[in-house]
């Protein structure tokens, strides 16, 4: 699917002038080619072919720079092509190289001269960008040309010799079947590019359907599972109320036990609307420069009462000086996150570890350790959906919100390692080291 967003992208991004541009250019630089093999061939078989006259020399290097201020100013790729338009500019290109291959082969004085092959340039241009009419004219003017230059060399040198105009003839025929070819490989070619165009379109047209389904079907799923949440925390509330309410012979401790509960599930539905809303709209991202030691140091400390509890470790350790450019609010948020579901998937005195380190690219990259066991499979599989949990009290938004914290700064989050004695979430996120030092490390600890 990218790949076809890619290519539907280009074909529209681009213009028929942008087209045209390249075109011209891909002929430029064939011109050019055979401008230097024709000089290439000269100096290799200079004894057997003669030395030509030096205007023929000279008219080659003139040409040849004149294409190459042409490629140069076609390669730029912006802006619009001289002489009011493509069509225009690619006639005067043609009728230049016409009068080039006249003048080239008319100075070269030689009546068997390899010149005629320059006459096919024209012919190949002409093919390439217009219609077979146009090709037709072009083929005839370089056939007249070719035997123009004939006549004008017996003009000066008689007699006249019938086996030359013969192969002059045999070098039209060969023009017209060059000029026949490309177009038909070309007309060819453009009623592919047609039939791909518009399949592109019927794909892009499925597409933006497929997209709206997905959409709705994620709507669908997102209110089914909030509502599911939010059902239980509402029905516990409303039994606790209502058994205040009912039986005025309720003992005191058991009224403030039913109020306990209710707080409990208030609480419990002020945090899930709360991560919910995290969720669904993720603030931007207000970048600033931030050691990483020291956010992953206060993430280690914020999970420090909740690892004493279960007798864990966090430890956190990165580079000493390292910084990035990153929204420290949300990062601490991911970092929180990552390490209490680090604590919560690991047993009693298990070691949880947060690293920061900068890879060779520039991306800073965060991991969450701990020591197992491994995710299943399935469950791996749902891990970042929201409000999928195999917890019993939790909500299933925590690694969600990470992966869009991750997100938002142009970065991923993803389940690296996935063994029993080690699990890692790895974040990756675009950034510049301004400092590289020493490591350092910082841990939240319980001997008890």
């Amino acid at each position: 699917m990218p790949l076809f967003r890619n290519i539907a992208a280009v074909s529209a991004a681009e213009t028929s002038e942008g087209l045209s541009r390249r075109q011209h250019l891909q002929l430029t630089i064939l011109n050019l080619s055979v401008l230097i093999a024709l000089v290439l061939i000269h100096l290799c078989f200079s004894g057997a072919l003669g030395d030509p006259p030096v205007m023929v020399y000279v008219l080659i290097v003139l040409r040849a720079l004149v294409l190459l201020v042409e490629a140069y100013y076609l390669s730029d790729g912006n802006g619009p092509l001289p002489f009011s338009g493509s069509k225009r500019f690619a006639l005067i290109s043609i009728g230049a190289n016409l009068l080039f291959a006249f003048a080239v082969g008319y100075v070269a004085d030689l009546h068997d001269s390899h010149y005629h092959v320059l006459m096919l340039l024209p012919i190949i241009s002409t093919a390439f960008q217009f219609s077979i009419y146009w090709t037709a004219s072009i083929v005839v003017t370089a056939s007249a040309l070719t035997f123009l230059q004939l006549v004008l060399y017996y003009v000066r040198r008689p007699p006249f010799d019938g086996d030359e105009f013969f192969e002059a003839a045999t070098m039209t025929v060969t023009y017209f079947l060059v000029g026949a070819v490309v177009c038909l490989i070309v007309r060819q070619m453009r009623a592919d590019q047609r039939r791909l165009q518009t399949s592109l379109g019927e794909l892009n047209q499925a597409q933006a359907r497929l997209m709206a389904e997905e959409k709705l079907a994620a709507v669908g799923r997102l209110a089914s599972a909030v509502a599911h949440e939010i059902r239980n925390p509402v029905a516990m509330i409303r039994s606790s109320l209502q058994i205040v309410a009912s039986n005025g012979h309720i003992s005191e401790k058991d009224r403030l036990e039913m109020f306990e509960i209710a707080r409990k599930e208030t609480d419990r539905l002020t945090q899930l609307t709360s991560d919910f809303l995290n969720f669904a709209k993720p603030r931007p991202p207000e970048r600033q420069p931030t050691a990483a030691r020291s956010m992953l140091e206060y993430a280690a400390a914020v999970v420090q009462p909740q690892a004493i509890q279960r007798r864990q470790r966090c430890i956190a350790s990165c580079e000493a000086d390292f910084w990035f450019n990153v929204d420290p609010f949300q990062i601490h948020q991911l970092l929180v996150n990552l390490a209490l579901n680090a604590l919560d998937a690991s047993g009693e005195g298990a070691t949880v570890s947060l690293h920061a380190r900068c890879d060779p690219s520039g991306d800073a990259v965060i991991e969450a350790s701990n020591p197992g066991p491994a995710i299943a499979p399935k469950v791996a599989q749902s891990i970042f959906e929201p409000f999928f949990t195999t917890k019993p009290h939790g909500t299933g938004l925590g690694l969600a919100i990470a992966r869009n914290i991750a997100s938002s700064h142009g970065g991923e989050l993803v389940l690296a390692e996935n063994r029993d004695d080690r699990v890692t979430f790895t974040c990756r996120l675009p950034a510049v080291a301004i400092a590289k030092g020493t490591t350092a490390t910082h841990g939240a600890s319980t001997d008890h």
